[in-house]
């Protein structure tokens, strides 16, 4: 490029971002310049592994739109996996006749079924199943049941649970106080 027509090209580019300071009423800092080195982290697989500061956990659909994002000013970050829905289940001090117990649902979809399932015991052998729930769509937290005193929690199970299709996801995660009985 000749020097006339560089310097031409630089006085062009100069007076489009002045009429845009001018016009918008802000700093140069207002004119965003395209994300050129996060549009490239995108490319050779790159998009794969990041995802859009304002949710990192969201991963993007193609190559495209995480270059599209990066370009307009996006900030990247690596992809984070989605928390994991933890079921943490207490038992309550003895109330005269039980020790309650309490289930809260951390992380859990707001929008999906829960089923627990815990069994209880008595002599460190025979397991009965002692309570099986299921707890619906906004429910995070709330009682399962009762422990009988001399009983402790033995085994537990935890599924994201399909009513309509009668269908049970991978298990989940439980937090749960084992070999502590229920005692007066």
């Amino acid at each position: 490029m000749s020097r006339a027509r560089s310097f031409h090209v630089r006085m062009v580019v100069t007076a489009a971002i002045a009429t845009l300071i001018l016009i918008g009423g802000g700093s140069a800092s207002a004119v965003a310049a395209p994300n050129n080195d996060a549009a490239k982290a995108c490319q050779k697989g790159g998009w794969m592994e990041l995802s859009g500061a304002e949710d990192p956990t969201a991963p993007f659909v193609n190559q495209g739109a995480c270059v599209s994002y990066a370009a307009k000013g996006g900030t990247l970050v690596l992809l984070q996996p989605p928390a994991q829905t933890l079921i943490r289940v207490t038992m309550a001090p003895f109330d005269g006749q039980y020790c309650p117990l309490y289930f809260e649902a951390v992380n859990a979809d707001e929008d999906v079924y829960h089923h627990i399932e815990l069994w209880a015991s008595n002599d460190g052998v025979a397991s009965d199943l002692g309570y099986s729930v299921v707890f619906g769509p906004g429910v995070t937290s709330g009682w399962i049941g009762s422990l009988y005193a001399g009983y402790w929690l033995s085994e537990s199970r935890a599924r994201a649970y399909d009513p309509a299709a009668n269908t049970y996801g991978p298990p989940l995660k439980v937090d749960m106080p084992t070999g502590v009985a229920c005692m007066p």
